[in-house]
């Protein structure tokens, strides 16, 4: 049995990052840790577990897969997108919790 995986281009369409955040929270909260794309430089994706209260991508905690290690989602989108100006713009994950 394999992971199957929903592209989910909303984040795309939401009128801004607090939108955003608040859309990847929804995700969080259904036990579903959203693969966050982030399209600056060559594009990035991470994972999304955790948040804290508030509506910035410093209120979203992820896992980077560019180096290891678990830090807010502004820090990963500076580290790997060189900034945060690009925003979120797709979702992949699965269709409910496992």
């Amino acid at each position: 049995h394999g992971w199957s995986f929903q592209n989910d281009t909303t984040p795309s369409t939401l009128p801004g990052d607090t939108a955003t955040v608040q859309y990847i929270k929804s995700y969080i909260d259904r036990g579903i840790p959203p693969l966050c794309y982030c399209p600056g430089g060559a594009g990035h994706w991470m994972v999304a577990y955790d948040y804290s209260s508030g509506s910035t991508f410093e209120d979203i905690k992820i896992i980077d897969p560019a180096n290891g290690q678990r830090k807010t989602l502004t820090a990963g989108m500076r580290y790997s997108c060189g900034a945060t100006s690009s925003g979120i713009t797709r979702i992949e994950a699965a269709p409910s919790a496992h």
